[in-house]
């Protein structure tokens, strides 16, 4: 039974399961759109490779005719038909190059489509595991909330996409204000002497 992305939320040992069930899911659907622009290609251009096949035994005779032409007439014709025939081959082999680029192209995009999936799920593990962070993406909200918001399902009615400051530590918090105190107290009495040596009396 397939679960939800929702019924994870708050439990993070659950994610990594379901990224994995997912991951795998839409990495399948990659992998069949590949193939299937894969056999599309090979059966559009079919034509071309059979046409091939036959152009080479053509020019395996041409080439045996080239050799075996005894006077110069004979040999000219025999290079000509054969500089007509690799002409030819050429065509049809550029146009099966065309084939194996688009495959391959094809195929390039199906593995950047893989890696993607793959590095969303890395960042959806690591978003489930900082509650803090899930905060600006996600939270359960109860239909009681819905209701007070009209069934209006706008996100940020709901979630705070703003960063949040940062959590200070009291004990780091009242050593920051003791220093800013000391702060304030040099730089009155500092600012006491500069007064009185300009004749103002403190």
């Amino acid at each position: 039974m397939r679960e939800n992305s929702h019924q994870a939320y708050g439990d993070a040992s659950k994610v990594q399961g379901l990224v994995n069930s997912h991951s795998a899911r839409i990495r399948q659907q990659i992998s069949q759109r590949e193939a299937e622009e894969t056999a599309r290609l090979t059966a559009e251009y079919a034509g071309f490779a059979a046409k091939l096949a036959e152009q080479q035994k053509e020019l395996k005779a041409s080439h045996k005719a080239v050799a075996a032409a005894s006077g110069k007439t004979t040999k000219d014709k025999a290079e000509a038909a054969l500089a007509k025939l690799q002409a030819q081959a050429d065509k049809t082999q550029a146009k099966l190059d065309e084939r194996d680029e688009k495959i391959a192209e094809a195929q390039r995009r199906a593995e950047s489509d893989r890696q993607d999936v793959d590095a969303v799920g890395v960042e959806l593990v690591k978003l489930y595991a900082d509650p803090d962070e899930l905060l600006k993406h996600a939270r359960l909200v109860g239909l009681d909330e819905v209701t007070e918001n009209e069934h209006n399902l706008n996100i940020p009615r709901y979630v705070d996409t703003f960063e949040p400051e940062k959590r200070v530590p009291v004990m780091e918090a009242l050593m920051a204000l003791a220093d800013a105190e000391g702060n304030a107290a040099q730089a009155q009495f500092a600012l006491a002497n500069l007064l009185k040596k300009a004749g103002y009396a403190t």
